[in-house]
């Protein structure tokens, strides 16, 4: 039996957690200057070393911007984020999603997962379908939640890297942490193992089958059902 390995987390990265849930949930505001860090670091009990490397990765995440001479301030980080500020509120996310994350997750989902799935059905390869078999013959006997979300993460980009189009590819690939942890979720609430494999057998068939509208249909009702049950989780 394979135990997990335990990784305890850095002050640094404990600083950047509350830091981040700070700005998410509004108490710290956009525009907002920051104590200095030495009394940063006095009123959270840690180093100022702690402070001064956090609030470095904060800014390389987008969350706060340093102004020489002046300060550290909360960013406008939905006006002016990145990329990595958007890996960062997803995973800040990843085991409790607000709703406004969830709503923006579904819609994404359902703007690109859908057509990605038609139009791989039309352009996929043998390597394609190789690929996702492998993957299945994976997911038959994983029984780690941890394992198999990131085995459906990797099920869903391979159908986007078969629809021969880069962007699609690209995008899926940037809403990985969402893509595994509501995968994740919902496997952690225990019984849904059988559905789960049911549906990536049968998403495998209809792309062997070229059925684009089966595919598409199948993949739609599947994020319709996902939202409902992270729903349920979010009230």
């Amino acid at each position: 039996m394979d135990f997990k390995e335990l990784v305890s987390p850095s002050l640094t990265d404990l600083f950047i957690k509350e830091m981040q849930r700070m700005i998410l949930s509004n108490e710290l505001s956009i525009g907002e200057k920051l104590p200095p860090e030495r009394e940063l670091a006095q009123k959270m009990k840690v180093s100022t070393a702690v402070v001064n490397g956090g609030i470095r990765r904060l800014c390389e995440k987008g969350f706060v911007r340093i102004v020489p001479r002046k300060g550290v301030f909360i960013a406008d980080y939905i006006r002016e984020g990145s990329m990595a500020t958007l890996n960062s509120i997803l995973e800040y996310n990843k085991d409790y999603y607000q709703e406004n994350i969830l709503e923006s997750l579904v819609d994404f989902r359902k703007t690109y997962e859908v057509k990605v799935t038609a139009d791989a059905c039309e352009s996929r390869k043998d390597e394609n379908l190789e690929n996702m078999s492998l993957l299945l013959g994976r997911m038959e006997i994983e029984n780690s939640n941890d394992e198999l979300s990131n085995l459906a993460y990797e099920f869903h980009h391979e159908i986007a890297i078969a629809s021969n189009d880069i962007i699609h590819a690209l995008m899926i690939a940037t809403f990985k942490v969402g893509y595994v942890s509501s995968y994740r979720s919902i496997l952690n609430m225990g019984g849904f193992l059988p559905e789960y494999r049911a549906f990536f057998r049968a998403l495998y068939e209809m792309m062997q089958r070229k059925d684009s509208k089966g595919a598409s249909d199948l993949v739609l009702s599947s994020i319709n059902n996902w939202e409902r049950i992270l729903k349920a989780q979010v009230r």
